[in-house]
């Protein structure tokens, strides 16, 4: 709920920063984009990530208040070439705000700072290089981990005992400053002992995969004693 009245009020606000792009000569490439007063186009890393479809529909939802406002979705499929190609469409059907989710926040800062030259850009959940953009909306990863952090020394105690990282995607910026945070906390507390970070890309199948092929390598019976292995997952 709290995501769709974000979007719902990410939504209303885009009328003032749309209505102050009056240079921007729109020529849409349909006579149905060129049938609404506002076209955005939102390019997805990819549509996988339950996070991800959720914004989608939370964007949907919120959008039908707005009947002059038309929603253009891409899905780059995880691929940051084909998001950099998604982009460059957007922009030729004449779109008057993008709003982006990065695949790889390095490799799309050119195609992010080309679009915003053209026109407003709102970055989501991963920053860029150089902050070519209009807004960035995301959450402060680093300060998480440390709450995480903060929280399995609270439930381990003086005892402590053994933590388990349940990662999203290798060299991934959100992962990296996540695991930062969160390594800055327990890293003090030698009673604590780290078994280790799993990688599972986001995607909640990898997730529980790779947590049972762990519990089954390890041999490790939590059933035994719930307390001992805590998971900080991604």
């Amino acid at each position: 709920m709290r995501r769709f009245a974000a979007c719902l009020c990410l939504l209303a606000w885009l009328g003032t920063v749309l209505g102050c792009a009056g240079s921007h000569q729109r020529q849409k490439a349909s006579d149905d984009a060129a049938a609404y007063e506002y076209v955005i186009g939102i390019s997805q890393a990819n549509l996988v990530e339950p996070w991800r479809i959720a914004v989608y529909d939370e964007f949907q939802r919120a959008s039908k208040g707005y009947p002059n406002t038309r929603l253009i979705f891409t899905d780059a499929v995880g691929d940051s070439a084909r998001q950099s190609e998604d982009v460059s469409r957007l922009l030729d059907l004449g779109i008057d705000l993008l709003i982006i989710s990065p695949n790889d926040s390095v490799e799309l800062s050119e195609s992010i700072a080309a679009a915003y030259a053209r026109i407003p850009v709102i970055v989501l959940d991963r920053d860029v290089v150089g902050q070519p953009y209009t807004l960035f909306i995301g959450p402060d990863n680093e300060k998480i981990g440390r709450m995480a952090g903060e929280r399995v020394v609270a439930l381990l105690g003086e005892v402590g005992g053994q933590v388990l990282e349940l990662a999203g995607s290798e060299n991934s910026p959100p992962t990296d400053e996540l695991s930062r945070g969160f390594q800055s906390v327990i890293a003090a507390h030698r009673e604590i002992e780290k078994q280790g970070t799993i990688y599972a890309d986001w995607l909640k199948d990898t997730a529980a995969g790779e947590m049972k092929n762990f519990l089954i390598n390890k041999a490790y019976f939590v059933e035994a004693d719930p307390f001992t292995l805590v998971v900080f997952a991604h």
